[in-house]
C-alpha cells in the first residue's frame, strides 16, 4: 500500500518495462497503471548496429499478475497526492508531535461506529472455547 501513486517500473515476462503510476494491486498482483509508457528493446539487425530502445504512450492498463517479474519504484507521488504522514522525514519527536507515530488509534464518529452488538461477545463472557467431545488433559507426573 506504500506504493500507491509512486512512480513505478514492472519488467513483465517477455521483457517489456512498463513504467506508470501505480493505482491498484490486488492478490494475485494484478496492477493497474496510469500515464504508463512501454519500454522494449529491438534487437539489432545486422552485425555491429546497436540494440535500439522503443518507446510507446499506453495511458492506463491493467496487468495481470502472472505477467509481473518485478516491480521497482521509479519516483515518489507528486506533494499534491501524498498522504498525511508521507513524504518529508521529519524527526521521531516532531511526528509523536504531530500524531503520525505514538498515538492510540481515533475513534469512529458517533453515527459510524458500529453497535456493540455487532464487535462479538460481551466483554462479560469469558472467550474460552468448550473441549471437544473425548478430549482429556495431559496428565503431569
Amino acid at each position: 500500500m506504500q506504493w500507491i501513486n509512486y512512480r513505478v517500473k514492472v519488467t513483465i515476462t517477455d521483457g517489456r518495462q512498463m513504467v506508470g503510476n501505480l493505482l491498484a494491486f490486488d492478490k494475485h498482483m494484478n496492477i493497474v497503471l496510469s500515464d504508463t509508457e512501454e519500454f522494449r528493446r529491438i534487437k539489432a539487425k545486422r552485425d555491429g548496429e546497436p540494440e535500439r530502445e522503443q518507446k510507446r504512450t499506453l495511458g492506463m492498463i491493467l496487468m495481470r499478475g502472472e505477467n509481473v517479474i518485478s516491480i521497482t519504484a521509479e519516483a515518489p507521488p507528486p506533494p499534491q497526492m501524498r498522504r498525511p504522514g508521507e513524504g518529508l522525514v521529519i524527526g521521531r519527536a516532531k511526528q509523536e508531535e504531530k500524531g503520525i507515530i505514538g498515538s492510540a488509534p481515533k475513534q469512529a464518529p458517533a453515527g459510524l461506529a458500529p453497535p456493540p452488538s455487532l464487535g462479538g461477545p460481551p466483554p462479560e463472557l469469558p472467550m474460552k472455547r468448550p473441549p471437544p467431545p473425548g478430549f482429556e488433559p495431559p496428565k503431569s507426573n
